[in-house]
């Protein structure tokens, strides 16, 4: 391969270019990676569970259930990588809007339908309904603000 690209009357350095792509590709993601790996950490938990749950339920574990898990990641880091590009694209340098917290409303979306499927795997295996649980102890506080003192 050759070091340098020529592009009519341009010498490009190859490597320098390459260096370019990924540091801007970098730049762009490395603000939402702590949602895309959360994400990463709740699917690879789901994998677990709904494993522990299928051989609980004594159910053949196939490889239908990793491609759905890789499909999901896939999925998300596409959905909050979006929602990042739509942030910087529509919303970057408005003064009203600026602070819209789309990335976290889109990561949070995810966040909670994973943990409810991760719970709903461990209920499978350990019968504690644990979103029972937590959506019990939320309506708890919420009636505290219900609630005219």
């Amino acid at each position: 391969m050759h070091k340098y690209l020529f592009l009519y009357y341009f010498k490009i350095d190859l490597y320098a270019l390459i260096g370019i792509i990924i540091g801007s590709i970098l730049s762009f993601i490395m603000p939402v990676y702590p949602f895309v790996l959360f994400a990463f950490v709740l699917i690879v938990c789901d994998l677990y569970t709904g494993t522990r749950a299928a051989k609980h339920r004594k159910e053949q574990i196939h490889s239908k259930g990793i491609g759905r898990s890789i499909e999901k990641m896939t999925l998300y880091f596409i959905a909050i990588i979006l929602a990042e590009f739509f942030s910087k694209t529509f919303l970057y340098g408005r003064d009203f809007i600026h602070d819209f917290p789309i990335v976290y409303i889109v990561s949070i979306t995810i966040s909670i339908r994973e943990l409810k499927s991760n719970y709903e795997n461990i209920q499978e295996v350990t019968d504690i309904n644990i979103w029972k649980e937590i959506q019990s102890k939320i309506d708890q506080i919420i009636n505290i603000f219900k609630t005219k003192e």
